[in-house]
């Protein structure tokens, strides 16, 4: 059985929108080496003021290239208190709303200060490494 890595990065996109490679080259690295990778984002595209969320639940599931993603709706902002309450948003919405994906085994994040601590709790709660 595949370990499954949760990999939390709030501005993650799908790839074909992607500039910020980095969370979707893990996952594809994950991937080749057997595990199951699950990406975390939200819906909200940094810098590209596009959010997907459309009418979906405040959490959904899409698979692209093989890889899952869980996207996490999030409000839309041009500015720096905008983003603080989006990043408060997502992080809200994974805690509450974590029972309902698949536990990990593993979590790696982008560290988003002061929110890692929220993924730290979560990692105590769902007894998985951080």
């Amino acid at each position: 059985m595949s370990k499954i890595v949760w990999l939390i990065n709030p501005v993650a996109m799908p790839p074909d929108r992607e500039v910020r490679f980095q969370t979707q080259k893990r996952a594809l690295f994950l991937a080749n080496l057997g595990f199951k990778p699950i990406v975390i984002g939200g819906s909200y595209f940094h810098n590209s003021g596009t959010n997907i969320a459309g009418s979906n639940p405040p959490l959904w599931t899409q698979q692209y290239n093989g890889i899952n993603y869980v996207h996490i709706r999030v409000t839309s902002y041009s500015n720096h208190i905008g983003r603080f309450l989006s990043l408060s948003l997502f992080y809200t919405r994974l805690f509450l709303f974590c029972k309902r994906l698949e536990k990990p085994d593993y979590i790696n994040e982008v560290a988003t200060i002061p929110f890692s601590l929220t993924v730290v709790a979560l990692a105590k709660r769902l007894k998985a490494v951080h």
